[in-house]
């Protein structure tokens, strides 16, 4: 009987360490569709990561190696012309995703505006567990086609 009172001790203390646990963006992101055990699976590939008003977080053409949901803060996604100029293509907040878009490359470069709070997924390990978990998967699709018919209202 120790060893289970010992077991709940260690799991309700690794929910309150959890990357996932009180984060003030689940409510307004992809996380809030999903199932515990799915934001368990979520959390336990997550890294926590912090951005100061000005630092790059992904620059266009550089290797996809991540994926990021912004926890709190502001970031601007923009191309760089070929005349040097940068062309803003829009600004993204606390339950935004970044890098989600299939591909070798970064298709943009992205700098924080704010201090900014996001946590840092390994590309392959997202897209598999994506794959992995229906209601993850349906999430992000949701999240793409509102994205998709705001882009297109734009145009």
């Amino acid at each position: 009987m120790v060893e289970l009172r010992s077991l709940s001790a260690a799991c309700a203390e690794r929910r309150q360490n959890s990357v996932c646990s009180g984060c003030g963006a689940r409510a307004f992101s992809v996380c809030d569709s999903l199932l515990p055990e799915d934001l368990a699976r979520l959390d336990a590939i997550a890294e926590r990561m912090s951005l100061a008003a000005g630092d790059v977080l992904a620059r266009e053409d550089d290797p996809a190696v991540s994926v990021f949901n912004i926890t709190s803060g502001a970031v601007r996604v923009y191309k760089l012309l070929p005349d040097g100029r940068r062309q803003i293509t829009g600004f993204l907040f606390a339950g935004d995703f970044i890098g989600l878009a299939a591909g070798a490359s970064y298709a943009f470069s992205a700098e924080a505006i704010e201090d900014t709070t996001l946590c840092r997924f390994r590309a392959g390990e997202y897209r598999a567990l994506a794959r992995d978990r229906p209601s993850l998967e349906a999430a992000l699709l949701d999240r793409a086609m509102h994205e998709l018919a705001a882009a297109q209202g734009q145009m």
